[in-house]
């Protein structure tokens, strides 16, 4: 568990500063002073404070470990993980309250608003960086705890039972005609209820197309799912999902778990390439003509990662009809 705690954290820091320098910012720019040090020694106290210390410590456990473990034991990291992820929200929360209090209280003052900017941009991104890293380390904890309460062995082809053509004609006529109703709506609000006065710029479809932010989103979501072991589980999913095959309670589990991480990594590094995107601008204020494209751009990865997050949903939901009898 240690080499996925490890590999987690770098190639999700690796990214992240690849994305910092296509934003055109500087790598010191996703380090913030103390604050860093600041939630995880308070994220530390808490832990430990709750009691689920020992349980906590187990992800920094070696693999020949974790194959001794108990159901009990699995099931009590899985929920200190929990407890970790909600602590770290709580903690980063305060702080970028606490800093836009101060914010708006100094907004006279230009010399305090880059520091209390930062605390919150800052707070922002440690809280989906670390979250980001303990559902990694929760969703290979979940996938263990499955594997151990599976009653049958994975490799049954359950999820593999063929379907006539007529009824896959059917499910893909179903998906085009949903669809096209949700882009028609979509366009529709946008259209006649979103106010638009710019005219030096095109706005259309490709204005929302950004190569680069969905590499990052995409790259960093799928190496993270990898580390996990949810990989292959992922577009098992997916498989099953379309042909509607009928699946057993331990494949279902595997399958939401697969999901389920994959969305919540998602969202998070969404919203984390977009907060890097606001830091890159920050290093390049001087050029006023083209800020609003820039806040645009920054925009965009949680954008797909929340288009994405609804497709992921829908998914998940569809798996629990697909359960044996």
């Amino acid at each position: 568990m240690i080499l996925s705690l490890i590999l987690s954290v770098i190639f999700a820091f690796g990214l992240d500063c690849a994305c910092m320098i296509l934003s055109g910012g500087t790598i010191g720019g996703l380090i913030n002073g103390y604050e860093l040090p600041g939630i995880i020694v308070i994220l530390a106290g808490l832990i430990f404070l709750s009691g689920s210390g020992k349980d906590f410590c187990r992800i920094f456990a070696k693999p020949s470990m974790l194959q001794t473990l108990e159901l009990t034991q699995l099931r009590r990291t899985e929920k200190s993980l929990n407890f970790a992820n909600i602590v770290v929200f709580y903690i980063c929360l305060f702080f970028i309250l606490i800093s836009g209090i101060f914010f708006y209280l100094n907004i006279d003052y230009r010399t305090s608003l880059g520091p209390n900017l930062a605390t919150i941009l800052g707070s922002l991104l440690y809280m989906t960086f670390l979250i980001s890293i303990f559902i990694t380390l929760k969703a290979k904890f979940r996938t263990k705890i499955i594997s151990v309460m599976a009653e049958e062995a994975l490799e049954t082809g359950a999820d593999k039972t063929a379907r006539p053509a007529k009824a896959i004609l059917k499910t893909i006529i179903q998906i085009v005609i949903a669809l096209a109703l949700i882009v028609a709506m979509a366009a529709a609000v946008i259209l006649f209820h979103i106010s638009n006065q710019q005219q030096d710029i095109a706005i259309g479809p490709l204005l929302f197309l950004d190569l680069p932010s969905f590499l990052y989103i995409f790259l960093t979501s799928f190496i993270l799912l990898a580390i996990s072991g949810n990989f292959k589980n992922f577009f098992r999913a997916f498989g099953a999902t379309f042909k509607k095959s009928k699946l057993t309670v331990s494949q279902k589990n595997l399958y939401e778990n697969a999901i389920g991480s994959f969305r919540q990594i998602m969202i998070m590094t969404g919203i984390r390439g977009s907060v890097i995107g606001f830091t890159g601008i920050l290093y390049n204020l001087q050029d006023r003509s083209v800020l609003g494209l820039n806040m645009c751009v920054a925009m965009i990865p949680a954008l797909y990662a929340i288009i994405i997050c609804a497709v992921l949903m829908v998914v998940e939901a569809r798996l629990s009809s697909l359960v044996e009898e």
